[in-house]
């Protein structure tokens, strides 16, 4: 590959020269001084080699822009950010090859101290053109060395480009700023509703999406501090093969930019997040709809794939193809967004592809348009007519990515375009542009440059000896031997003879060859084998086989780091930290490429994330269960196994066809997640019901994923000395039980019985019927249910218009209304893939579609609580999952909330005995009894280090014991933050071995069950902690003590007697919980959960340990 790499750049050096573009010959003075802007760079010795496409120059700047636009004359416009450095004129238009003027006007330029933000330039990002030739800039109201906004400075305005008047302005307003906001880059789409719409990106380290309707002027940021706008913890990255941070002084920590470059194409938004190497997109009328939540956009999101390198610039043309600037390789690359553009059928050529290209393709459409080392840094790319234009501004080699904060840019700082078109052939010879890439050294432009410009001069040199190979052959042209010569005037019309020995001088050894064409077959049959073996991995065996590689490859890649590195001074990186975020990327990569049940082995992994570092934290907190559906061909395979081979239509009594005798069913599911995904249908007597298929690849690569899991684990307890792999048998078969689908039913089934049974829950709480008849192993069938997601709290508290004694839609356990019949015969039932087949039942939200269910968060969260507190304490069987997703709230006719459980795979069988013990353990938690703490947690539990223990199911500090750890504390407090990080890290693995520390006695499924609190804690704070969760949870404990029906009579006395001294004890509890709530609505705090969060922070930071809010969400 690397010959044909350069014999290919031989094969470009001569058409360029046989074209006649300058050579060194022919340029005598270097391409930077041409200012025609006509010749092609990359030609001269003094200038890096263009690999694709001609780069033309346009214009050279004396600063570094941060945006390019071209208006339809022409003309080009820059923006200068003064984000790191001051600036004159922050918006200009260029008035010749060098020379630029403010524009609209000087005015406009900087605010005068009591002018109002919203009528001058602040700090311009950028500026795009739209449809209707008008001028956007976009403002990030943020002054040179201010933090923060200032009010009426993030906007976005339009400008007639003719007159340079002002159209219209749309200011963000000051409540939307939250901690911080840097509007970065935009783009309009002036056909979505009434007006269009603004798309704009935040690049501050919590990143956002905001959009703003055109029209009526209303603005909304979405996914704020979001995994799909943040920046990756520790990210490293790299410019022109160094690695580069963020430096004050001699003081280096990362660069940490959220989402960045944006484009639209093919009806969707595509943004990259800065600091990392991700890439998302989702549709522009998710984004556009005014009550639109974050979870509803993050059920939408795409995800391509991970990038070659960060990026920054986006932009797309009118057929969808997507141009973004691939930084670390000083490279431009496209994708093809739709299919007619893959097929080259543009203008609709008959027998040509249509529609969007499948996400998961898109990768491998991804293309080098071109790639120089002139491009330094392509911050913006813009279209016109034909032409890609693109900004350079040497971004890495400014003062804030250099030691001492020394400036190594050097202008001018150059725009190039090139045609669209141009560079196609690079994907057959260029590098290859790989995920990996960017994790290695590069080779500095200088040195590839010497490379290509060696070549040239053997091309030179070739060229040269040409001539006399083409000369007329004759003897005396020849250069011939000497020795020839004489022999033949002196012995001519003789017989030749052979030379004696003695002219034949010394013997020598025999040369000796390589046998290559040995090693050529072996090379050969390897390769032959390792595509047949891939080729049956791949398409019989789900790549079980790859995906157990790629899992052993990352385990000893950490392993090794860790091992090396694992000091207070660490051969690579800073810090101990480095370690952890270079380790947490790896895992989380190998997590997301694998899918599948990996997504429900990293969800289990973070069940414990409080006592892993801090990057570690925030990287799992950010598992999440969402992937792309399977094909219906695959469903229908899935249901055809599953029932003897009958087929949808037969199981489930529905029809494609438009049957009126029969069910409908929707082809495309609602939801799809790592192991399954849901399909509405109405079946033949009307019921709704939710279809849960499992993906037909599962049920190979579940065995072979818990296999390499349990190879991983139990290597890493041999290597760390950490008791962790006699856990993994029991997650695993908790993380297999969930991937059969009858044993969720039979879950749901009790826990559906023991709700009835339990009278202070039967009108509170609901679980859906599941249909036995059409489930299986891998098929479930239970009832629709049409709810509010916890998540929701505006449409959970918002105003009702369902009518007076009225439920929502299905509550009490009602079958759902059929659609009145206009709707129902406005759905054609025989186009599925096409039409949203499911009536939407949403009359009781108003006219407006903006009411709710009119009801308070108190009762919500209480039903909550008491739900699952019940689960540990009286029944003793646990749902570990009840997070927002999987719990749904109604209105029930008389006013008060419906809490439904949904998704009951994963549950733990608690024993009466674990069950007691359990219940005496928070009773005595409460009451600080240390004793029975001591006893429970050492003599029956064999944990080591009660006050840990305590802590962790408390998510609270745990002031009684002996304040052993707080000593501890105390003594290191003095040393150096890098090694007391380090020796507390030490400790923390010791404490773990300490609670692990007798494994035959530790019951595991205390795992679960601290998962279940972590979850239920996150929830009652996310909704603001309208409850005091901790008396409710221990106020259960100790009545489950009280109800022990296996306890004598007396027993059963001495515990109620005890449960009266508790409840006393509590109202200390109540105290804080309602001085906290009178400190939150001043406005002098927040809720009782996030007041226990920060003394839990605080408490760990002196331990070297910074906690995530993720780690109280579970």
């Amino acid at each position: 590959m690397v010959l044909l790499y350069y014999a290919t750049v031989l094969a470009l050096t001569a058409v360029t020269t046989a074209t006649g573009y300058p050579d060194q010959a022919t340029c005598p003075t270097p391409l930077s001084a041409q200012r025609d802007g006509t010749t092609p760079v990359g030609l001269c010795p003094t200038d890096f080699d263009v690999l694709g496409g001609t780069l033309y120059p346009v214009h050279e700047s004396k600063r570094a822009p941060t945006g390019i636009a071209v208006d339809r004359d022409a003309n080009i416009y820059y923006t200068y950010a003064r984000n790191s450095e001051p600036q004159d004129w922050t918006l200009t238009k260029a008035t010749s090859f060098t020379e630029e003027e403010p524009w609209p006007s000087a005015e406009w330029q900087n605010c005068a101290p009591d002018q109002n933000a919203s009528t001058c330039f602040v700090n311009v990002q950028n500026l795009v053109l739209d449809d209707f030739g008008l001028f956007w800039v976009i403002d990030s109201g943020v002054p040179y060395g201010a933090s923060r906004p200032l009010d009426g400075g993030p906007k976005v305005i339009s400008f007639n480009i003719s007159t340079g008047k002002a159209v219209r302005t749309y200011v963000v307003p000051s409540n939307l700023f939250y901690a911080k906001l840097q509007l970065n880059d935009l783009r309009i789409n002036n056909s979505i509703g009434t007006g269009g719409f603004a798309f704009c990106t935040d690049d501050t380290k919590y990143g956002s999406i905001t959009t703003i309707d055109l029209d009526t002027g209303d603005v909304a940021r979405h996914l704020y501090n979001s995994t799909f706008t943040s920046p990756d913890p520790g990210f490293m990255t790299f410019y022109n093969g160094e690695v580069i941070r963020n430096w004050n002084k001699s003081t280096a920590s990362p660069i940490q930019s959220g989402s960045n470059g944006i484009a639209l194409a093919g009806g969707n938004v595509h943004w990259s997040v800065k600091s990392s190497y991700r890439w998302y997109f989702v549709s522009q009328e998710v984004l556009a709809r005014k009550d639109v939540t974050d979870a509803e956009i993050i059920q939408k999101i795409q995800i391509p794939g991970m990038m070659p390198s960060q990026t920054a610039g986006y932009t797309a043309d009118d057929h969808g193809r997507l141009y973004i600037s691939i930084d670390n390789q000083n490279a431009i690359a496209y994708v093809d967004t739709s299919q007619s553009q893959v097929d080259r059928t543009i203008n609709g050529v008959p027998g040509g592809g249509s529609g969007p290209v499948p996400t998961a393709n898109y990768m491998a459409l991804l293309a080098t348009s071109v790639r120089s080392a002139l491009i330094q840094h392509a911050d913006t790319l813009c279209i016109l007519d034909g032409w890609l234009y693109f900004d350079t501004n040497q971004q890495g080699l400014g003062p804030w990515s250099q030691y001492g904060n020394v400036d190594r840019r050097v202008g001018p700082f150059r725009s190039y375009k090139l045609t669209r078109e141009e560079g196609a052939m690079l994907r057959l010879f260029a590098p290859p542009v790989c995920g990996r890439c960017a994790s290695k050294t590069l080779r500095p432009p200088s040195a590839i440059a010497a490379d290509l410009r060696q070549l040239r001069l053997r091309k030179h040199d070739l060229n040269t000896r040409a001539p006399a190979a083409r000369r007329p052959q004759s003897l005396s042209s020849h250069a011939t031997p000497s020795y020839i010569l004489q022999r033949s005037q002196s012995t001519a019309f003789e017989p030749l003879k052979p030379p004696s020995p003695a002219s034949l001088g010394r013997p020598g050894h025999a040369k000796q060859y390589r046998r290559t064409r040995k090693w050529l077959r072996r090379l050969v049959r390897t390769s032959i084998v390792v595509a047949i073996v891939l080729g049956v991995d791949t398409y019989a065996y789900d790549q079980c086989l790859t995906r157990c590689l790629k899992t052993f490859y990352t385990g000893l890649v950490v392993a090794l780091d860790y091992k090396i590195n694992f000091r207070p001074d660490p051969w690579i990186g800073d810090s101990v930290a480095d370690v952890h975020a270079r380790s947490a990327s790896r895992v989380f990569e190998l997590l997301r490429s694998n899918g599948g049940l990996y997504l429900k082995i990293g969800q289990a992994i973070a069940m414990q994330s409080a006592i892993l570092p801090p990057e570690f934290q925030k990287m799992f907190a950010r598992m999440f269960d969402d992937a792309t559906q399977n094909e219906w061909k695959e469903v229908q395979q899935v249901v055809r196994e599953d029932f003897g081979g009958r087929s949808v239509e037969e199981v489930f009594g529905v029809s494609f066809d438009g049957d009126p005798a029969k069910g409908i069913m929707e082809r495309t599911a609602r939801a799809s997640a790592s192991v399954a995904q849901v399909h509405w249908a109405r079946l033949q007597d009307g019921s709704e019901v939710a279809i849960k298929i499992q993906k037909r690849e599962i049920a190979r690569q579940v065995v072979w994923d818990l296999w390499a899991f349990k190879v991983v684990t139990r290597i890493y307890t041999w290597w760390f000395d950490l008791p962790l792999y006699h856990l993994v048998p029991y997650i695993s078969d908790r993380l297999m039980l969930e991937t059969d689908f009858q044993n969720e039913a039979k879950n749901s089934e009790k826990m559906r019985q023991h709700i009835q049974n339990e009278p202070r829950l039967r009108d509170r709480v609901y679980i859906p019927r599941v249909y036995h008849e059409l489930s299986s192993k891998r098929v479930m069938t239970a009832e629709w249910i049409e709810g509010i997601r916890l998540w929701d709290k505006e449409g959970i508290t918002g105003s009702w218009h369902g009518g007076w004694r009225k439920g929502s839609p299905g509550s009490g356990g009602r079958q759902l209304p059929p659609p009145p019949r206009s709707v129902a015969e406005s759905v054609p039932t025989n186009r599925p893939n096409d039409e949203k087949l499911k009536p939407v039942r949403d009359e009781w939200r108003g006219p407006g579609k903006n009411g709710g269910l009119g009801l308070s968060l108190r009762p919500v969260m209480q039903t909550m609580v008491d739900l699952f507190s019940a689960q540990m304490f009286l029944w003793g069987l646990v749902h570990c999952d009840p997070h927002p997703g999987n719990i749904f709230i109604r209105r029930l006719p008389n006013g008060k909330p419906e809490l439904v459980l949904i998704d009951h795979g994963l549950y733990i069988q608690v024993s009466p005995k674990l069950r007691r013990e359990y219940a005496l353990f928070w009773r005595s938690l409460m009451t600080f009894d240390n004793a029975t703490i001591n006893r429970i947690t050492k003599e029956e539990w064999g944990i080591n280090a009660p006050e840990i223990f305590a802590s962790a199911t408390l998510m609270s500090p745990y002031q009684g014991g002996n304040k052993q750890v707080m000593r501890e504390l105390q003594s290191m407090s003095k040393k150096e933050q890098r090694e007391r990080q380090f020796e507390m890290q030490q400790k923390m693995r010791q404490g773990v071995r300490e609670i692990l520390a007798n494994q035959d006695k530790f019951p595991q499924e205390l795992i679960f069950i601290g998962r279940n609190l972590r979850i239920v804690q996150g929830n009652n704070q996310f909704l603001g902690s309208p409850v005091n969760r901790v008396k409710i949870t221990g106020t259960w404990a100790s009545r489950a003590l009280v109800e022990n029906q296996e306890a004598s009579a007396t027993d059963r006395w001495k515990e109620y007697g005890r449960h009266l001294l508790f409840r006393l004890a509590l109202s200390t509890t109540d105290l804080v919980f309602y001085w906290s709530k009178v400190r939150q609505w001043v406005g002098w705090g927040k809720g009782m959960d996030d007041d226990i969060e920060e003394s839990m922070r605080k408490m760990a930071s002196g331990m070297g340990v910074e906690l995530q809010h993720g780690v109280f969400e579970g």
